[in-house]
């Protein structure tokens, strides 16, 4: 049982604190990168030394063997250097553009290597976000180790790029991450062999059992009739991910300043308020305890069905051991 604890629990766990991590550095660096000015022809074509960080649009234009991208806007065009930047492909939203995003698709960005970079189509709109350096008597778009360059292809308008980059820039269900299938392959894997190991040996025929109940384990909340809380969870989940993206619309320095009026206004009406005339702060921590409020309670869904499903579980074995 230690061992399905482990597989199926501690380290999914692990996996969804680092997950989370990850997508909160890139939301926070999105936002920073969100309120430099933008790149223009003076300060492309400036030979200065400083370095300073410039957020720029544009269209794919070409990738070099070595890493370096080509973005065009207009008549400027720009260098990028893909080594150590994060680069990302949103997802394809076209004909979203003024989406609400509690009923947008959430699909997660992909992040990628920038050796798959030439494999996207030409037609590619580009958002680069980072240090401006001086590199062979050029200024071009690089990474420095405590500010990485921030690459990502998207489709749509510059204005709903926030919007997008806020609401889908964080996992779906962190517990669901890069480690939890071959958690779940081990997991599996050692209560088979327990359960293999002690099948010959009547003495210890309850540990046999316990071992193949737990190698199902992932799935007893997708069983009936657990299976209604489940689906109870994953929307109330879905819910307070949309608050928790609406609590990042409204930290955002410029939302706070109210120094530019944004595209997406329409989308907070959701709210039944006025999103941004009003106290920015207020809204930003009433939409986080709704996040809160409604995280615990779809988690009290899910263990609701799955305590569900393990009584009648344990209903079943105790009848078969009569």
């Amino acid at each position: 049982m230690l061992l399905a604890v482990l597989f199926y629990g501690l380290v999914p766990v692990a996996g969804a604190f680092i997950e989370r991590r990850r997508w909160r550095f890139f939301r926070q660096r999105f936002s920073e990168l969100w309120m430099k000015p933008h790149l223009d022809y003076t300060q492309a074509t400036n030979t200065a030394d400083k370095t300073e960080e410039f957020r720029f649009y544009g269209a794919f234009e070409s990738v070099s063997e070595g890493g370096q991208l080509w973005i065009r806007s207009g008549e400027l065009t720009v260098q990028a250097d893909l080594s150590n930047a994060l680069t990302y492909v949103f997802p394809n939203t076209r004909g979203e553009e003024s989406f609400p995003i509690g009923h947008s698709t959430g699909d997660v960005p992909e992040r990628i290597q920038w050796d798959r970079v030439s494999a996207l189509t030409g037609d590619a709109k580009i958002f680069v976000g980072g240090p401006l350096i001086k590199r062979d008597k050029r200024r071009i778009f690089a990474s420095l180790p405590e500010n990485p360059l921030l690459i990502i292809f998207y489709e749509g308008s510059e204005d709903s790029l926030a919007l997008k980059a806020l609401y889908s820039g964080r996992h779906r269900n962190e517990f669901f991450n890069f480690l939890t299938p071959y958690s779940f392959i081990l997991g599996a894997f050692s209560q088979i062999m327990i359960a293999v190991s002690f099948f010959s040996r009547p003495a210890y025929r309850l540990t046999m059992i316990s071992a193949f109940v737990a190698l199902f384990i992932p799935i007893i909340p997708f069983i009936p009739p657990g299976i209604l809380f489940t689906a109870i969870y994953r929307r109330l989940w879905s819910l307070a991910r949309m608050y928790r993206a609406y609590r990042d619309l409204a930290c955002l320095p410029q939302a706070k300043e109210g120094a530019e009026p944004y595209p997406w206004n329409e989308t907070i009406t959701i709210l039944n308020e006025d999103a941004f005339s009003g106290d920015s702060r207020l809204l930003a921590s009433r939409c986080n305890l709704r996040a809160y409020c409604l995280a615990i309670i779809s988690w009290l869904f899910l263990l609701a069905g799955i305590g569900i499903n393990v009584f009648f579980i344990v209903l079943i074995l105790s009848q078969i051991q009569v």
